[in-house]
């Protein structure tokens, strides 16, 4: 009886254990399917056989909520990007103004056109940045759609890849997983051992 005890539950942790863990990796394996002739059966990983449909998902849910293209948009209409923008174009044309004035032009004549290159391009750079952004988000809702390039990009990620990020990023989650696998099957075992010294 003392022997039953002890090993009704530890088997059971066992097998809970080993479950959980082929639970876990029929994430990723079979990669290939594999046919079952007799049974008439296909027996292949999640991740590999429903590829194209998670690619899918992934770049819908995406570009639909997670990073739609009004709230890219949005991140570029602020006041530092909009410095951002004023200062680039002065630099450009002040350098282009260098380039194009002749060598015998007063220095002082050069400042003076530097600061009213300065002046206009942060007026003018509000402007410029949203017909830029209308301009952009035209073009982007035409030709370039962000769910489109993640799908095209996941369909492509090799699936030894994609399983070496998820089990980096979650295996303490993973291992956890298997050990309440473990714990489960311990307690089955052990209500196992109670029924049968209780029951005659």
């Amino acid at each position: 009886m003392m022997i039953q005890a002890v090993a009704l539950p530890l088997l059971g942790a066992f097998i809970g254990w080993v479950t959980n863990k082929l639970a876990i990796r029929s994430l990723f394996y079979p990669r290939e399917p594999i046919r079952i002739p007799i049974l008439k059966f296909e027996l292949q990983g999640l991740l590999p056989r429903r590829r194209a449909d998670l690619a899918r998902d992934v770049g819908r849910i995406v570009e639909q909520d997670l990073l739609p293209l009004e709230r890219i948009l949005e991140k570029l209409q602020t006041d530092e990007m909009q410095r951002e923008i004023s200062a680039t174009a002065s630099e450009l044309m002040i350098a282009r103004m260098h380039e194009s004035l002749p060598r015998f032009v007063p220095q002082s004549l050069i400042r003076v056109l530097e600061q009213a290159i300065r002046g206009i391009s942060q007026r003018e750079a509000p402007l410029i940045l949203e017909k830029a952004l209308a301009r952009i988000e035209e073009v982007m809702r035409r030709e370039v759609r962000l769910g489109d390039v993640i799908e095209e990009q996941m369909r492509q990620y090799e699936i030894c890849d994609l399983e070496r990020i998820v089990t980096s990023v979650a295996a303490r989650e993973l291992r956890q997983i298997e050990w309440m696998g473990a714990a489960l099957g311990f307690l089955i075992g052990l209500l196992q051992t109670l029924l049968v010294w209780l029951l005659p």
